[in-house]
């Protein structure tokens, strides 16, 4: 029958183990599983456990799986690192007075160990002792320790107490990680720092009462600690790491302490029951996602001194329905208002000159926002799907408006754009059902595809003459779309460009002064009126623009040998048509025609020939970048081709004669 484990069991086994019978009480402890340790790490020999004995022994004593219970030899001072690492069967542990020292992983996952005291003289308990003790349910730390290492009691699961030294100043890294069963801890008045994820997903802390000495909170200190409803933060704090509070989703309120200048990333980040939270006056910056999903903020104050939003600030605050922007911020992240779907309304500070990509996507309460008038640039998605956005101005300084935009603001019904914007991004009013006009100022050059797409109200708009580009689906199924002039200057356009226009009735190229009459259907129902009459055909757009001198072939193709498109989408590209005459008069960045810049990268005659074709006064310009005639730009090229050297010669013979005077 095996003994039973006490004090006296110990005493008499460190006795025995002193005196002449040491190896016949060893026995007798092995035998009864009652382990003497005497110094030494633990090694795995062939899946084995052993430890290795203090060197002046210089031997190895097994330990069998079935060891529930260890005591310790009276020379003992320190337990070395990994001593009883993974001793799954140990349940009990009887430490000596004269230990003070437990190094790092000495009982790491001991699954089966349920308690542990710890005597008055140990000083250091070092990282990962207890990590993985899951049955252990409470420890007391002796006041005389001074050193804790991290993750101490890292997936302790079943811990519910720990009574912390009165000496420590530092609670490392992990130390309570994934403690799910801890419900409340008292922290000693000495702590002045806690390192990052003390408490992290402790799930069923409700209270912890922070000392008044601590100044720094690591990051994702309380994460996920679910039932925590609040927390005093003392005056004291001066830096709060990113994540402290993420995903405590029964906190209700808190107040930040005014020494704080920044509040760091995703700090908030689904508290979904946080109605309010106060920020001192000292903060300057909100840090990315800081309160992202904190679906229970109906509003917030934010100080006059902050002058940074980061990105996603208020991801997804469904119920924030109003907020006044300081005056003094300048920077606004993406998404900082994404699906805040009852923001009814805000003024933009002027000091702001961009508004980033979802700044306010799919707020669909939002129907007005102010502009000031510093803005420059609106990049993607920023009023994405903005339903009840009736109205708004665009300030005169703006150059761009990136993609989809407005796109999905179904109430918007019309809208100016000023005489500054350069570029509109792809599908910027699509599905705008609403909008029944539109401006462009000349500055646009080019439409891109779907820039219009299901505006069922547009009933006109008018291209002004500095187009060059229509995109794919432009104005696709522009349903009220009556009549569209394509101006001189246009290149290149898309053949579904007025697909599923279904009252479209005229169409007039301009650069041919031709106009398409009668009832022609193509793609998506569209009809189109022209001067002659000819059969219903679904390629008859198509056919048009290539009687009109469009090619089904992008010129870029011949010249560079890519893919190179007027478009993002080269998938799209076989649906886009060109005006090679026009292309072929068009100078380049360094003001060569495509003729010289064919002849110069020693193209094929059959290539070169597309180029002359259509621009053939071309041949009588000398290289604006090398000053040499043209069949001799050819020949000079490493690869130069001999059909194309004879066939620019022979059409511009007069050029051997300038050359030699």
């Amino acid at each position: 029958m095996k003994p039973i484990l006490n004090n006296s069991v110990s005493g008499w086994v460190n006795r025995l183990m002193q005196g002449e019978g040491g190896e016949r009480a060893r026995d007798n402890c092995r035998n009864d599983n009652i382990y003497v340790y005497r110094g030494g790490k633990r090694q795995y020999n062939s899946g084995t456990a052993r430890f290795m004995e203090a060197p002046a022994e210089e031997r190895l004593e097994e330990i069998p799986s079935s060891m529930s219970a260890v005591t310790f030899h009276s020379s003992v001072t320190t337990i070395e690192h990994g001593a009883f690492a993974r001793c799954e069967s140990l349940r009990n542990v009887f430490i000596s007075s004269n230990i003070t020292t437990i190094e790092d992983m000495a009982f790491f996952y001991c699954s089966s160990l349920t308690s542990v005291k710890l005597p008055s003289a140990i000083t250091t308990i070092g990282h990962e002792v207890f990590c993985g003790c899951s049955l252990l349910t409470s420890v007391t730390l002796p006041s005389t320790i001074t050193s804790l290492g991290d993750s101490i009691f890292y997936k302790c699961s079943l811990l519910t107490s720990v009574t912390l030294a009165s000496k420590i100043t530092t609670l490392g890294d992990e130390i309570f990680y994934k403690c799910v069963s801890l419900t409340s801890i008292k922290l000693p008045s000495t702590i002045t720092t806690l390192g990052d994820k003390v408490f992290y997903q402790c799930t069923s802390l409700i209270s912890v009462t922070l000392p008044s000495a601590i100044r720094i909170l690591g990051d994702s200190v309380f994460y996920q600690c679910t039932s925590l409803s609040s927390i005093m933060l003392p005056s004291t704090i001066t830096t709060i790491g990113d994540e402290v509070f993420c995903h405590c989703s029964s906190l209700t309120s808190i107040k930040l302490p005014s020494s704080m200048t920044i509040l760091g990333d995703r700090v908030f980040s689904g508290c979904s029951s946080l109605s309010s939270v106060i920020l001192p006056s000292t903060i300057t910056t909100l840090g990315d996602e800081a309160f992202s999903y904190c679906s229970s903020l109906t509003s917030i104050i934010l100080p006059s001194t902050i002058t940074n939003l980061g990105h996603s600030v208020f991801y997804e605050c469904a119920s924030l329905t109003s907020i006044i922007l300081p005056s003094a911020i300048k920077n606004l992240g993406h998404s900082v208002f994404y699906k805040c779907s009852s923001l009814i309304s805000i003024n933009l500070p002027p000091p702001i000159t961009t508004l980033g990509d979802r700044l306010f996507y799919e707020c669909f309460s939002l129907t007005s926002v102010t502009l000031p008038s510093t803005i420059t640039t609106i990049e993607d998605m920023a009023f994405y799907y903005c339903s009840a956005l009736s109205f708004v101005t665009l300030p005169p300084k703006i150059v761009t408006l990136g993609h989809s935009v407005f796109c999905y603001c179904s109430s918007l019904t019309s809208i100016a754009l000023p005489s500054t914007i350069k570029t509109l991004g792809d599908r910027v009013f699509c599905h705008c059902a609403s909008l029944y006009s539109v401006t462009l100022p000349s500055t646009i050059t080019a439409l891109g595809h779907s820039i219009f797409y299901e505006c069922a109200s547009l009933s006109s708009v008018t291209l002004t003459p500095t187009i060059t580009t229509i995109g794919h689906y432009a104005f696709g199924n522009c349903s009220s779309l009556t009549l569209i002039y394509l101006p001189e200057s246009l290149f290149a356009i898309s053949t579904t460009a007025f697909d599923g226009c279904s009252d479209l009735t005229t169409i007039t190229l301009q650069s041919t002064n031709s106009t398409a009459h009668g009832d022609t259907l193509f793609e998506g129902g569209c009809s189109l009126s022209t001067t002659t009459a000819f059969e219903t055909t679904p390629d008859r757009f198509k056919e048009m623009l290539i009687e009109a001198g469009y090619s089904l072939v992008n010129p870029n193709h011949f010249l560079y040998g890519t893919l190179e498109t007027c478009l993002d989408e080269s998938y799209f590209d076989s649906n886009m048509l060109y005006d090679m005459k026009k292309w072929a008069k068009t100078r380049d960045i360094d003001c060569r025609l495509p003729l010289c810049t064919a002849t110069a990268r020693s193209l094929k005659w059959v290539d070169v020939n597309q180029y002359f074709y259509n621009n053939m006064p071309a041949i009588y310009e000398s290289d604006v970048v090398t000053g040499l005639p043209l069949f001799m730009l050819a020949a000079v090229g490493s690869t130069s081709d001999i059909e194309s050297i004879y066939n620019l010669l022979k059409e511009y013979p007069s050029a051997i004669r300038q050359n030699c005077s």
